[in-house]
């Protein structure tokens, strides 16, 4: 009887050492994994596509400009390299010519997409765009990498260069970011009073350091109705490295340092 009590109690010491040590391991062990073990990372946001909001041509004597309204809606991804097909077409909806423009498109961006002077030997009837099917895109650092410009129109003169009246639109740009870049691309579009587009030009600013201004000229034919407005949009090129200056100095004293002429 001795022995069996013995078991007994010996049973009884094991199955609460077994339970104190499952109390343990269930209160504080396990709990503590759970503080190291890293949730999984939660999906990227979708990508919104890029959306085509307008396509626009003007003719000349010889000559088309085909300009397309892009527009990325995506505030913090861009594409650097991205590519607009023009597609010309005849009455009968019979392909005349294609003509590619490669470009960029920054993060949130709005952006004129213009090929200039192209020759023509038949009537265009339309013209339909196409874009990549699935453009790949980059995650910019909104903070520190996105440009940012303020740009103001000045004058706007007829001009005669040979037998062409050309419209002159004269403007100046500043470089209102942190980064200074070699080379800023400025595209202009000129509007009539019932907001249709009549005019087109690009130019691009050299080298433009932070606070930095420049002047700039656009130009293109007279339009036959009136220009009412003139829009500009500098861009340039932030996912090229070349195209970024090297910081000197503190760019909040340049900034301070440069001067701007109210718009006339």
């Amino acid at each position: 009887m001795i022995a069996i009590r013995r078991i007994i109690k010996q049973s009884i010491y094991v199955a609460l050492s077994l339970g104190l040590i499952a109390l343990v391991l269930f209160i504080v062990i396990i709990p503590s994994m759970n503080l190291f073990r890293r949730d999984p990372a939660p999906p990227p946001p979708p990508r919104e596509s890029i959306i085509i909001e307008s396509v626009d041509t003007i003719t000349h004597d010889s000559t088309i400009d085909l300009i397309a309204r892009v527009r990325n809606p995506n505030p913090r991804a861009g594409v650097p390299d991205y590519t607009l097909v023009f597609i010309l077409l005849d009455e009968d909806g019979q392909e005349i010519t294609t003509i590619s423009q490669p470009t960029y498109l920054l993060p949130g961006s709005l952006k004129y997409v213009a090929v200039l002077d192209v020759a023509v030997t038949q009537p265009i009837d339309r013209v339909r765009v196409e874009q990549p099917n699935d453009p790949v895109f980059t995650n910019v650092n909104l903070d520190s990498a996105s440009p940012s410009f303020s740009s103001f129109l000045r004058e706007r003169n007829i001009k005669d260069m040979g037998n062409q009246r050309y419209e002159i639109q004269v403007g100046m740009v500043t470089n209102a970011g942190n980064f200074g870049y070699r080379h800023v691309d400025i595209v202009g579009i000129g509007f009539d009073a019932a907001n249709h587009v009549v005019g087109v030009g690009k130019t691009f600013a050299g080298e433009l350091k932070a606070g930095e201004q420049r002047e700039f000229t656009l130009q293109w034919p007279l339009p036959f109705s009136d220009t009412a407005k003139v829009i500009v949009l500098p861009d340039t090129n932030i996912y090229s490295e070349d195209n970024i200056l090297p910081v000197t100095g503190d760019p909040g004293r340049l900034r301070e340092q440069a001067t701007v002429e109210p718009q006339q």
